[in-house]
């Protein structure tokens, strides 16, 4: 895809402008890492938010860091959410370093 990116570019633009004029998409979610790196100029000249496939991944485990370091909201462990042995734990050297999470 990238080595014509200018022809696969295209495509992408004509598809995403059926999607909007014909089904009436409101946003384009481009579903696979190898078109990385198109969803601003869809954005831009198709006037839809177009999200992209590696980035938004990326910044939703940001997201969830964050909110781990800031608020110290977990995944709760209460009922169907088991965390590993402490035994397991211990063997493979989870957690060994703390600054890993933070």
């Amino acid at each position: 895809m990238h080595l014509n990116a200018e022809y696969t570019s295209e495509r992408l633009l004509y598809e995403g402008r059926r999607a909007i004029e014909e089904d009436g998409a409101e946003v384009l979610i481009l579903g696979c890492a190898a078109i990385y790196g198109f969803h601003q100029k869809m954005q831009d000249l198709l006037g839809v938010p177009v999200i992209d496939a590696v980035l938004a991944p990326f910044k939703y485990a940001e997201f969830l860091a964050e909110l781990a370091q800031r608020f110290h909201w977990y995944p709760s462990r209460k009922w169907g959410n088991e965390s590993p042995p402490p035994s397991e734990i211990k063997e493979w050297g989870l957690f060994n370093n703390r600054e890993d999470f933070i």
